[in-house]
């Protein structure tokens, strides 16, 4: 299973300027004072655009000499590390790990020679134990050890994400407790962070989690959009709300993808195929390809594709059809890179990916196993689009300026069988979702080596989201109702952070944001739809204020406090009322979400045991929440609640080649004022939030004295017990299983193969009680678990 990096690391909040290996060969500016050992790796890691990593404990209490001039980063850690009996050996094209150096070793005959293999799919940049630190960028680049909150970095070739590129969103889902997700099925969901979770259902509402591919945000009102994880570096968790830097939209916090960059000078690319099978289902496969080119000096591009096709269980009997339930998917992704020199960069990038699920995913408890009986099939399709241009500057001095600016459309088609809600066969209702976003962001901070420094910045969003309802068949469609919003949302935001005493910082910083939305009611005539303006537009003025503290007692024990606001903005529902199929526009109010947090990180890498232990409130104030009816869905706002959380990590290195890792979440959330016009026949806890979730894991790896790689792993995850919705219609339980999971890879040369099982023991359970969001309620209908699967596969670089 993979290692979630919760304790002492460097922390980014956005991804940073990784300085490709040909660019460190030919030399960089370089200007380190004395200091401690720490503090030294930080800045040389900041100003030379590397990750960092140590196995080395005791380094705050070192010090050096610093360095200063143009240099390659090899001549500047042996100045560095002169002394220290420490040396910097590179683990990958922008990464080096600090550690001791070996002792001198009896004369040997020199082996033969081997060729270096180049990177797979997913280059192998920490193979070892989980570091001690890494050092990235961001908005206000700070070492995790320094960061006063809940947060995790996840290493894509750690051995359960290394090759599950193909599976999406859900391969995280598994492992990292705080994360979770609904069921409706890719291109569909909606992520939930650390239990603040308001529907199962996507509407009209701001999505909780703020979801970024570097520094893109994917999502406003959208679902997730499920980008595939293939030549991924890393991801950086940031629990919520984070409502200073982040804004709008990041109550649940951050999940912020941080892709391979272009790498000027280097020509390396891999490719990757896998077929699978799953029990009671039929056979899928998958395939990618990653290039990388390099044009004139400085430049380079950075190609990717992939398609995928996952087979599906789920038998139609009134159909008479088998495994309806299939997913295909495939998309590309390009990045050019520019770096003119004196610490310019210019990156212009773009994404697509198509995700068509061929029927839902549910059942019908009254017929046989893993079957449902309907009239029509249920397909549903988003398809999402993205274009970027992200310029940098840093300076000597720790400073830099960020500014960049992106468009993203998701768009999302679902068919649901109406015929039950209608008491007309083979009727149809067609739910359609259109949304565009613009966004743009400049910012300047500085980063000092001891981990103070500040950040301000202007950041603007536009957003344009279109829901349209339509029931009938294809020869009698008609428009059942429809709503139009604009919003634009204009940011200052700045923090700082300084220290206070001796191993005391204090961090503080706000964000004020002014809100203008504009909502249209879409109604039909008789050639075509129009827009009719529903009310005034709404300004709003938003403060979200932060403040925190973090102690480091030693190296290896660091706590923190934090406060933090959150918000989203409101919007415009067209919501059915009546008995008459009439249809009326209502707006829900902002709401805001309020966090106190506390926790401690322990342990070095040279200690066994490593973990951290948080605790969380929130207090949630007029939650927005995609509900849904005979009519279809709509967005309410339900009341105030709390969510109270519990949150543990735990690292074992048991011996040599052998890990084992274990995370939990226990969450007690409850809407404790309901809305007037919400009915609750008691109390209830808010959707989607079991009170439990959990993961253990183990991992062996062997290297032979050929150079050749043995990787086993095997995992569990369990999912406590959780509820649809608010309300007795949507009072309906789900979740309460256990999942199984193993893997094996072997590497040679430049080659490897690999097998993934999942569901190991074929264990029955319920992910979601809802399948068709027209027959809520409905107790027979639910998402089973996907049956044991194993999918085969093999990979090569050149």
């Amino acid at each position: 299973m993979s290692r979630l990096v919760a304790g002492p690391l460097l922390l980014a909040a956005v991804s940073g300027v990784a300085t490709p290996a040909g660019a460190a060969e030919r030399g960089v500016a370089l200007n380190i004072p004395a200091s401690r050992l720490v503090d030294a790796i930080v800045a040389i890691g900041r100003q030379g655009g590397l990750n960092v990593a140590t196995t080395v404990s005791g380094l705050g209490a070192m010090r050096t000499k610093g360095v200063k001039g143009r240099m390659t980063i090899e001549a500047a850690f042996a100045r560095l590390l002169a002394d220290t009996g420490l040396v910097a050996v590179r683990i990958g094209p922008d990464a080096f790990r600090i550690e001791r150096a070996a002792p001198p070793r009896p004369r040997q005959p020199p082996p033969a020679s081997r060729p270096v293999p180049p990177p797979l799919v997913s280059p192998p940049l920490v193979a070892e134990p989980a570091p001690d630190v890494i050092v990235t960028a961001g908005k206000q680049r700070s070492p995790l050890d320094l960061y006063p909150g809940a947060a995790a970095v996840v290493w894509f070739d750690t051995p359960a994400l290394r090759n599950a590129g193909a599976r999406g969103t859900a391969a995280l889902v598994d492992e990292l407790p705080v994360l979770t997700s609904t069921s409706l099925g890719p291109g569909r969901e909606k992520l939930f962070l650390r239990g603040i979770a308001d529907s199962s259902f996507s509407g009209s509402s701001q999505a909780t989690v703020g979801q970024y591919l570097g520094e893109v945000q994917l999502n406003y009102n959208a679902p997730d959009p499920d980008l595939s994880l293939y030549d991924m570096e890393r991801v950086e968790i940031l629990e919520g709300p984070q409502g200073t830097l982040y804004g709008a939209g990041s109550l649940g916090g951050v999940a912020r993808l941080i892709p391979h960059q272009p790498k000027p000078g280097i020509w390396e690319g891999s490719v990757q195929a896998a077929l699978g099978a799953t029990w009671h289902g039929g056979v899928g496969s998958d395939v990618a390809g990653v290039l990388n080119i390099p044009l004139w000096q400085g430049a380079a591009v950075r190609l990717l594709g992939y398609g995928s096709r996952s087979p599906g269980y789920i038998d139609d009997v009134q159909r008479g059809l088998n495994d309806v339930n299939d997913t295909r998917k495939f998309g590309a992704r390009g990045a050019f890179r520019f770096e003119p020199g004196d610490h310019w960069s210019v990156e212009v990038g773009g994404a697509f990916q198509s995700i068509r699920n061929n029927d839902a995913q549910y059942t019908e408890a009254t017929g046989r196993p893993l079957s449902r009986a309907t009239p029509i099939a249920e397909p549903s399709e988003s398809r999402f689009y993205l274009a970027h241009i992200t310029v940098r500057k840093l300076w000597d001095d720790g400073k830099e300026l960020v500014s960049s600016v992106a468009l993203v459309h998701n768009q999302q088609a679902t068919i649901y069988d109406a015929s039950k809600p209608t008491g007309i066969p083979a009727t149809a209702a067609y739910s359609l979702n259109d949304a565009l976003l613009l966004t743009s962001e400049t910012r300047l901070s500085r980063l000092l080596p001891d981990g103070t420094g500040w950040v301000v910045g202007a950041h603007v969003t536009a957003s344009d989201d279109q829901m349209l309802y339509l029931i009938g068949d294809d020869d009698t469609l008609a428009f059942l109702r429809g709503v139009r919003s604009y919003v634009l949302d204009s940011a200052l935001f700045g923090q700082t952070t300084v220290e206070i005493a001796p191993r005391l910082q204090l961090t503080v910083g706000g964000r004020l944001s002014a809100i203008r939305l504009r909502g249209f009611q879409i109604l039909p005539t008789r050639d075509e739809l129009k827009l009719d303006f529903v009310t005034n537009d709404r300004d709003t003025v938003v403060f979200a204020p932060g403040a925190a503290m973090t102690w480091r007692a030693n190296d290896a024990f660091i706590g923190y406090i934090r406060y933090q606001r959150g918000y989203r903005v409101g919007g415009y529902a067209v919501v059915p009322f009546g008995d008459g199929g009439n249809v009326g526009v209502t707006a829900f109010r902002p709401d805001t979400l309020d966090v106190i947090e506390g926790g401690v990180r322990f342990g070095t890498q040279t200690s066994k045991l490593t973990g951290s232990i948080g605790v969380s409130t929130a207090r949630w104030r007029n939650i927005q929440a995609d509900l849904t009816g005979p009519d279809g869905p709509f967005t309410a706002n339900v009341g105030d609640g709390h969510v109270n959380g519990l949150e543990l990590t735990a690292n074992w290195q048991a011996r040599a080649g052998i890990n084992l890792s274990g995370s939990m979440f226990l969450a007690d959330s409850d809407l404790d004022r309901p809305a007037r016009d919400t009915v609750m026949r008691c109390r209830q806890s808010l959707p989607n939030v079991p009170a439990v979730t959990a993961r253990i894991g183990a991992d062996y790896r062997k290297v032979f004295p050929s150079g050749r790689t043995l990787t086993l792993g095997l995992g569990a995850r369990y999912v406590g017990r959780s509820w649809v919705g608010v309300g007795p219609r949507l009072r309906v339980p789900q979740g309460n299983y256990v999942q199984t999971n193993a893997l094996a890879e072997y590497r040679f040369g430049r080659y490897k193969v690999f097998v993934d099982m999942r569901n190991l023991f074929d264990n029955k359970g319920n992910r979601f009680s809802v399948g068709n969001l027209l027959q809520t309620g409905n107790l027979g209908q639910r998402t089973p678990l996907e049956p044991r699967s194993v999918r085969i596969g093999i990979a090569a670089g050149f």
